[in-house]
């Protein structure tokens, strides 16, 4: 009989974090039926939720992964995500490398009668050369956060200052998108060494708890819909707009305007129904003598 997974830690802060990873790193962190991230979060204290496999953010491929808990607990599942990230980018690098050399054997089979075989002490050389360049390419990795915009600037400093010492300080290079329309969020990309990353990570992060938007910015769920006559367009937290189309013909004043108070309805209608139609998590804290009540005897009512 296999014992029951780890229990999950709550998502509630004090610090955040909302991160991009590709599908693979994602997978290595779920692990199988999600033991991996509950034993990831009970390892680290951090609270870690990941996107749906077929939900992306906005013009990428990369799922999102945001994270809650204290700034030490939010370090360690950050050091976490990163050795998740190298592991999947050599476990690729070894399948290509393992590609590269049947291809080569495959050659070498099929010059053997034309050209006699390289010399042990060669073939040894170029194959530590190129163990070597492919060891020194596996520490190089990459981390994307997704930061709020109106962050971005306290971490560039005035003329770019800030971002010139962080890079320095820590030997990693970064760099941040430019501002996307329709989106409330910026993309700040940290490449470099494993540590490198690492300790520019920590301070991108540490930096970012200091903008009262970041709480309010961490879904996962990214929604585009496409405009309903001209007039709907929603992308999942942010505000809903409204545009009545004008009328291409000359339309009496009073026939006018009930077009577009009906319009208008249907409008407020549709925004509504796709409001109630989007995901919500409530916390809610519970004194501990009343937590019995809540529940319920063998957990009746809270499941039921």
């Amino acid at each position: 009989m296999e014992a029951p997974p780890p229990k999950r830690v709550a998502f509630q802060g004090p610090c955040y974090l909302k991160v991009l990873v590709s599908n693979s790193v994602a997978g290595a962190i779920i692990g199988k039926n999600g033991l991996v991230i509950a034993q990831i979060e009970q390892q680290t204290g951090c609270a870690l939720k990941l996107s749906p496999s077929n939900m992306y953010y906005p013009g990428t491929e990369e799922r999102i992964l945001i994270m809650s808990g204290e700034q030490e607990a939010l370090n360690d599942a950050i050091a976490v995500v990163l050795d998740k990230v190298l592991e999947q980018q050599q476990q690729q690098q070894q399948q290509q490398q393992q590609q590269q050399q049947q291809q080569q054997q495959q050659q070498q089979q099929q010059q053997q009668q034309q050209q006699p075989p390289p010399s042990p002490e060669s073939s040894k050389k170029d194959t530590e050369a190129s163990s070597s360049s492919s060891t020194a390419q596996m520490q190089r990795i990459t981390l994307r956060v997704v930061a709020p915009k109106t962050a971005v600037a306290a971490i560039i400093g005035k003329g770019g200052q800030q971002i010139k010492e962080l890079q320095e300080t820590t030997n990693a290079k970064i760099q941040v998108s430019n501002r996307e329309e329709g989106l409330v969020e910026r993309i700040i990309t940290v490449s470099g060494h494993l540590e490198d990353v690492r300790a520019a990570a920590f301070a991108v992060a540490a930096s970012l708890q200091r903008d009262l938007n970041l709480k309010s910015q961490m879904y996962v769920v990214y929604k585009n819909i496409s405009p309903i006559n001209g007039a709907l367009s929603l992308c999942y937290g942010q505000p809903l707009g409204l545009a009545v189309p004008y009328p291409s013909l000359a339309i009496p004043q009073a026939q006018l305007q009930q077009q577009q108070q009906q319009q208008l309805q249907q409008q407020q209608q549709q925004q509504q129904e796709l409001l109630m139609s989007q995901p919500c998590e409530i916390f809610l804290h519970v004194p501990e003598g009343v937590v019995g009540a809540v529940i319920g005897r063998n957990e009746g009512l809270c499941c039921s």
